[in-house]
This record gives C-alpha cells, structure tokens and sequence, in this order.
C-alpha cells in the first residue's frame, strides 16, 4: 500500500528523494503531481482507488480535496499513464499535473 503522509511533510518528501538520487543515483529521476476531481465529494473515494492502485513505494498526501503524489523512478509519460488509468476507472474528469524531476525541477 502506497505511505501516506501528512501534506506539511511533502516538500520534506521531495527534498529526500533529490538527496537520494544525489547520493545513490538511482533512480535518478521521479514525478510529483496532483489529482483532484472536478466533484469533490468523490475525493475520498479518489484517494482510495489511487492508494491501491500505487506501489508501497509511492507517497501520497491530501490537502482540501486535492491529491498530491511523489512517485520514485516514474518519469512524466509513465504518470500520466497511471492518471489516464485512474481517469477510466472512474470514470470522470479529473484536473491533474505532472512534473518530473530533474527535467522541470531545472525549470522552476
């Protein structure tokens, strides 16, 4: 099951996985992103179907009905691809974002 952690602790998330990759270099990139559905009252149930869909390595925080993921070693394409997953499975909308590290952490 994917680590869930309080939202506070998600920057210190993405700062442990540069250091990682810095002192191990591998993998040595991973994406972070948010999900959020256009209905909140399906946000609960948008966490839980995300939860199992994750791997254990995988974290997962929310904040005001909104998702927000780290997923080590996944670059952009391979996120999106797990959002277009999530997408089907629901069945509804979602608004989403994907940033992958290094590749657009250089650019922000």
């Amino acid at each position: 099951m994917t680590i869930e952690i309080p939202f506070q602790d998600f920057k210190k998330f993405i700062l442990f996985e540069i250091a990682h990759i810095k002192r191990f270099n591998c993998p040595d990139f991973f994406s972070i992103g948010f999900l959020k559905s256009e209905k909140p009252e399906m946000s609960g149930e948008l966490k839980e179907v995300i939860m199992e869909a994750l791997r254990e390595t995988d974290v997962i925080s929310t904040y005001d009905n909104t998702i927000f993921v780290i997923l080590p070693g996944t670059d952009t394409e391979g996120a999106q691809f797990i959002s277009r997953a999530i997408y089907d499975f629901l069945m509804e909308r979602l608004l989403e974002v994907y940033a992958e590290y290094p590749d657009e952490g250089k650019k922000y």
